[in-house]
């Protein structure tokens, strides 16, 4: 049960994170980029487009292992889309200046972290696009890594032709994300097996 409160926490913090970042306007991850260029070409919200691009990635994912859908993957495949619509529904407050994006940025980017280490650490489904990313890994027999490149700059691009927005956001999260959420994962276990001894004493 606790996994599974961990797994939707984080996807709650993640689709916070998300919208904040969004909200700013400095640029996003790759996904999220394609999302905001596919929604302004296509006449439905965020999450409607977002929801039909994960549909895409589950049925290639079912096709080759089906084994990667878990419950955290449905609920990221549905969900994350329309929460963060509706939270940047209800953000009201203005942007003035540059610095107070920068630091709003910095701080979308801190959750973006902690959010998806909590779905890691939960171990309840990955999202549809890196299960994506591994089920063609499996299929044309590269490394998870040459694939994640090459499909998010396919992702930027496209996005950035259809007018979502490329910018400093973008390379933070490209470049510095990765180390950040394999720290705090580390950080995660080291507390779990503290807390199971405790338990067992």
């Amino acid at each position: 049960m606790f996994k599974y409160l961990e797994m939707i926490l984080g996807n709650l913090i993640l689709s916070i994170a998300v919208s904040i970042i969004r909200y700013v306007g400095m640029g996003t991850d790759p996904l999220v980029t394609l999302n905001s260029g596919l929604s302004n070409i296509i006449p439905h919200s965020f999450g409607t487009v977002s929801l039909l691009t994960n549909i895409f990635f589950v049925i290639n994912i079912f096709n080759i292992n089906k084994k990667l859908i878990k419950v955290g993957t449905m609920f990221n495949m549905i969900m994350l889309g329309y929460l963060q619509d509706y939270f940047i529904s209800i953000y009201t407050f203005t942007l003035t200046n540059y610095w107070s994006k920068l630091l709003l940025l910095g701080f979308g980017i801190v959750l973006y972290c902690i959010s998806i280490a909590l779905i890691i650490n939960a171990d309840e489904g990955i999202s549809p696009y890196e299960g994506f990313v591994i089920v063609m890994a499996q299929k044309f027999n590269l490394s998870f890594a040459k694939i994640k490149i090459g499909s998010d700059l396919l992702l930027l691009i496209v996005g950035f032709i259809l007018g979502a927005v490329v910018y400093m956001g973008t390379f933070i999260i490209a470049l510095f994300t990765g180390p950040i959420i394999s720290l705090i994962v580390n950080k995660l276990f080291e507390i779990e097996n503290k807390l199971l001894e405790i338990n067992k004493n």
